[in-house]
């Protein structure tokens, strides 16, 4: 049985990974664009943080720097796709390959481990939740307005978008980059909670996001953006929750190197269960 410890531990990673999930569900529910740049990202959120934090920078601000640096890395695939006409999937391919030297140059080596003194109080009390929520609530604040508003209809429908003047590539471009800093936010939050940054440490965070998202849309339809990005981080909840309990229900059956078995086996269990999968 999954312990008292091990939720509080699921629901604290949950919150992380949950706005990485939001990033996740903005690409492929706003302009349907399968970004497996976030798989870099999100380690280059870490690295920022590792080096700011080694260099005794503050907190909050290298938060801001993580967001930044994965805004860039969203650009830059975004302009890949929409100016050089490489297909959205090899777009996303191509940055992240790109991106792993990046990080290796941030990084100076594959693997910081922040000192005892360098990880601070942040993450031991509501910080990452209520970081969390303000990003449902920004975002919400964001897709109600004009351009957000925009930017849904282009993703929707982009030839009626543009007969209204909205730039398709714009709108691409734009919500890459969201989607990346949020990713590279989630990447610095992960960070700072484990104590250390590695070179490898994103991979298979596509496969997290899309879990999160496809078990929030099982438990949430509707088409409120604040609700469903609500649920995004409730879908990552209950996958981190899940996630302990297959991995405590007997270490000589599942081992923690079967981690993303697990993961493909939810995900399959979800999307052919229930109700069909929005596009």
């Amino acid at each position: 049985m999954i312990g008292i410890l091990s939720i509080y531990n699921a629901l604290e990673l949950g919150s992380i990974y949950g706005i990485a999930a939001i990033g996740v569900y903005l690409t492929f529910r706003i302009v349907d664009f399968p970004d497996l740049t976030v798989n870099s990202s999100f380690t280059s959120g870490a690295a920022v943080m590792a080096v700011m934090l080694s260099h005794s920078y503050n907190f909050y601000l290298s938060i801001i720097v993580a967001g930044l640096v994965g805004a860039a890395s969203g650009v830059i695939t975004a302009i890949l796709n929409t100016r050089l006409n490489i297909q959205s999937l090899l777009a996303g391919i191509v940055s992240m390959i790109g991106l792993y030297s990046i990080n290796m140059r941030i990084m100076g080596k594959s693997n910081i481990v922040i000192s005892s003194h360098e990880v601070s109080h942040y993450l031991y009390n509501f910080t990452p939740y209520i970081i969390a929520l303000l990003v449902c609530y920004l975002l919400y604040m964001f897709f109600i307005s004009e351009i957000g508003l925009g930017v849904r209809a282009s993703g929707r429908n982009k030839v009626m978008a543009e007969t209204y003047g909205v730039s398709y590539n714009s709108t691409v471009i734009t919500t890459l980059a969201i989607s990346n800093a949020l990713v590279a936010i989630s990447g610095a939050l992960f960070c700072q909670l484990q104590g250390f940054a590695d070179i490898g440490m994103g991979n298979g965070l596509i496969i997290i996001g899309l879990a999160s998202v496809i078990i929030g849309e099982r438990l949430y339809s509707g088409r409120n953006m604040f609700i469903s990005f609500l649920f995004c981080i409730v879908g990552s909840f209950l996958y981190e929750i899940i996630i302990s309990s297959a991995l405590s229900f007997s270490g000589s059956v599942i081992r923690s190197s079967d981690i993303y078995l697990v993961t493909s086996i939810i995900v399959t269990l979800v999307m052919t269960t229930g109700k069909k999968n929005r596009c």
